[in-house]
């Protein structure tokens, strides 16, 4: 069965419960739920005009003991709560934000007591945005299973923390997709804790990029399969065939744990000027491996390095271990190339005089140091 309320305005402030059937709302403006709506049997839908959840009286209430599905955009203000709970049949209550979400602080609960890790659920409950997220105030969602843009969802997906913002997901898993972009802006925070006892990571698939102005990942550890980007600081571990891009052309990627690239990873920098401010840098505070991806080098706005230019690109504060099995440089004119013995060995990028320009270069310099000490002589 289906509702359809047409209206100039509409509020719902009372409680209504969902049986199976579909609540579609058409208003000019956004409408608002200052009660609460509860999936409590079937699987039901809420559609149509986009609306607000939140009350300046007492807190507002999504509440799925079933499947409810939320296929309008819809801002989460700071008193509502959104809740997953065990449904009587022993399904587990799972919520879908299908449209944009707009999370303005609201509260998240897995279900109506705590959530216990091991707590043999017969299924996980589950929270999943498929829509485009973005955050207005710190929020924390917790879920004992998270989805963003999961595979069974096609269309295409942004999540955006405002800067000085904290989106934390607390969940016992979670599943992300190469086509969801994750953007912490500056000074901005995504904290990932996962509860699982038995296998505590989770695997990105997502395009993050960090924003610069102490944009912050905060994980537990976890294995990176999609692109990481930008400035700022990972506060973890990962490992994976994932591509890596420090800095914002140029910029400063900082990793406090450990990190593992394997085959098909990319490591990729930018080199814009010989001062380190001018170029792309990873510090890794423990150990940084690298066994097979591929280096990547390219220069911004036309620079061109010159014989002795040095570019510092790691700091590490373990042990480095650097066996790339493909190198992609650009085209290096004035007879330049790059020892990469030593860069391989954990020093600086250098650019050096090319082997058959050597001698050139030498004679010249023995040339320059004669009229040198010639010119002493006459003084």
């Amino acid at each position: 069965t289906s509702a359809t309320i047409r209206a100039d305005d509409f509020v719902l402030a009372g409680s209504a419960s969902m049986v199976d059937n579909t609540l579609r709302v058409e208003t000019p403006t956004p409408w608002r739920l200052e009660g609460s709506l509860r999936s409590s049997g079937g699987r039901s839908h809420v559609e149509g005009s986009p609306f607000h959840v939140g009350s300046a009286t007492g807190p507002a209430l999504l509440d799925a003991a079933e499947p409810l599905i939320i296929d309008s955009d819809v801002v989460l203000e700071a008193t509502a709560t959104v809740e997953a709970e065990l449904g009587i049949s022993g399904s587990a209550g799972r919520i879908a934000f299908n449209g944009r979400t707009t999370l303005q602080g609201a509260a998240f609960n897995p279900a109506t007591g705590p959530w216990t890790p091991g707590g043999g659920l017969p299924q996980p409950h589950r929270i999943r945005f498929a829509g485009d997220v973005a955050t207005e105030a710190d929020t924390t969602v917790v879920a004992g299973s998270l989805g963003l843009n999961d595979r069974f969802t096609p269309a295409a997906q942004r999540i955006t923390i405002d800067p000085a913002r904290t989106l934390a997901f607390d969940a016992r898993s979670l599943s992300t997709s190469p086509l969801t972009s994750l953007d912490i802006g500056a000074g901005a925070t995504f904290d990932v804790v996962i509860r699982d006892p038995t296998a505590p990571t989770w695997t990105n698939e997502m395009t993050i990029t960090l924003g610069g102005g102490g944009a912050t990942l905060r994980s537990t550890p976890f294995v990176h399969e999609g692109q990481l980007l930008g400035s700022g600081t990972i506060d973890g571990s990962f490992t994976g065939p994932g591509f890596v891009a420090p800095g914002l052309s140029p910029g400063l990627l900082h990793v406090t744990g450990d990190v593992e690239l394997g085959p098909g990873a990319t490591l990729a920098f930018e080199i814009g000027g010989a001062d380190p401010e001018d170029y792309d840098r990873l510090r890794v505070d423990g150990d940084l491996s690298v066994l097979g991806g591929v280096f990547q080098l390219s220069f911004l706005d036309g620079f061109t390095p010159t014989a002795g230019d040095r570019f510092d690109l790691f700091q590490v504060g373990g042990h480095l271990t650097l066996d790339f099995v493909q190198v992609d440089l650009p085209v290096l004119g004035g007879g330049l190339a790059v020892d990469f013995d030593s860069f391989l060995q954990g020093g600086p990028l250098v650019f050096t005089p090319e082997p058959g320009t050597a001698a050139l270069f030498l004679l010249g310099l023995g040339a320059l140091a004669c009229r040198r000490r010639g010119d002493r002589r006459r003084t």
